[in-house]
């Protein structure tokens, strides 16, 4: 499996796991304001905006080269249009000089 692949998984399930704080914030607190329960719904928005905060923000720098463990998360976040996989003109760790497409 080649490093592109594995970096593209850790990617993955980091936009998975904060997209589904926010939806869930999204379904949830309109849901209890119907029902009227207002500082309720403002604490558990809050709680899960953190949270969604927390995860993506952990994910983001804890995506690492897998030769240099130096952090890869705001190049791969900032170079790809595709929400879910690295960047094909991403080819290398600007830290170490590995190539991407390289097998592990």
């Amino acid at each position: 499996m080649a490093h592109r692949n594995k970096l593209n998984k850790k990617k993955r399930k980091a936009l998975i796991i904060t997209l589904s704080y926010w939806l869930t914030a999204l379904v949830i607190c309109p849901i209890l304001i119907g029902l009227g329960l207002k500082n309720i719904a403002l604490i558990a928005f809050t709680f899960l905006l953190s949270g969604g905060v927390v995860f993506y923000l952990h994910y983001y720098y804890c995506i690492l080269c897998l030769k240099c463990k130096k952090s890869l998360g705001f190049v791969i976040f900032s170079s790809s249009k595709n929400f879910f996989k690295i960047s094909d003109e991403l080819t290398f760790c600007p830290y170490c000089g590995v190539s991407f497409d390289k097998e592990v």
